[in-house]
């Protein structure tokens, strides 16, 4: 009877160990220091500008940066930057956000303007000039889409506005791509990956 407990004993000391032990792992795609992962912002904000995504006007008034990835708590898979300017009230003028996988794939990205104006180009980017737009900013951040066949078509429609703000949509039948030009100002507004 003794010999019985005492198996019973260390049976349960065992389990309880290997729960413990398990409760303290944590899923190979997820870091112990989450800012070892996170890309360079100002990397991401010279790679908008260089590429003429976004004016240098724009992107020197946007001093506000803020990785947001912990106050999200998305275990590590994916990291949120947040580039904003306020005013004195607070009122947000401008903002960028960008969401990356922690391999730097970029999901999404969103410029908003609010309370500041962004002058318009001499002459519209026609159609074409607002895809090729497009494209050189999947190139830049997404080459694995370049391939793609990307059509003009309606995406997003609190941002859509035909013959203003134009979409190029792409699908790969798992999720559906969608990058969006302000023809009037030269600018990508908006990219996104949505599932199917």
């Amino acid at each position: 009877m003794k010999n019985t407990i005492k198996i019973i004993a260390v049976i349960l000391t065992l389990i309880m160990s290997l729960t413990l032990f398990a409760c303290n792992q944590q899923p190979d795609n997820v870091t112990e220091n989450p800012s070892e992962m996170k890309i360079n912002s100002e990397e991401f904000l010279s790679r908008l500008e260089n590429g003429g995504f976004l004016s240098s006007e724009i992107i020197s008034d946007l001093p506000d940066f803020r990785d947001i990835t912990d106050e999200l708590d998305y275990a590590g898979e994916n990291i949120y930057l947040y580039f904003h300017k306020t005013d004195s009230e607070s009122n947000t003028i401008h903002k960028i956000e960008a969401v990356t996988t922690s391999d730097n794939i970029l999901i999404r990205y969103h410029y908003m303007a609010y309370l500041k104006t962004i002058p318009f180009l001499d002459e519209k980017l026609t159609l074409d000039g607002g895809k090729d737009l497009a494209m050189q900013f999947i190139k830049e951040f997404r080459p694995d889409l370049a391939n793609f066949t990307w059509e003009n078509n309606e995406w997003y429609l609190s941002i859509y506005d035909p013959d203003n703000v134009e979409a190029w949509v792409a699908d790969d039948g798992t999720h559906k791509y969608g990058v969006m030009v302000n023809l009037n100002t030269g600018q990508v507004l908006h990219f996104n990956r949505d599932d199917m």
